[in-house]
């Protein structure tokens, strides 16, 4: 096993493993640090967190093959979104 890498990344959500693809894409020995355990398993049951997502990460997503990957009863239009944080009582509204 190689243990040397051109790229550390610390993160393993939607950001840190988009750029940890294009970079691996881009011919880069990239690892990922998570403290949790990575799952390619979408079977899970849909939890109410969700992600907005711009065209331009779309198409990102496209260019390094994940958007495909989304399940389409995942994705949907949006023109509203309330957002709120329960334990210091904040909230943000977006409003097409």
């Amino acid at each position: 096993m190689n243990n040397t890498y051109d790229i550390i990344i610390v993160g393993g959500g939607m950001v840190g493993l988009a750029t940890a693809t294009g970079l691996a894409q881009a011919g880069y020995h990239v690892a990922v640090i998570e403290k949790g355990q990575l799952d390619d398993d979408f079977s899970f049951e849909t939890q109410m967190r969700v992600s907005a997502i711009n065209n331009l990460s779309q198409k990102l997503l496209t260019q390094l093959g994940a958007w495909n990957e989304i399940p389409s009863q995942r994705l949907s239009v949006y023109r509203r979104m309330f957002i709120w944080e329960e334990k210091h009582q904040q909230t943000l509204e977006f409003d097409a």
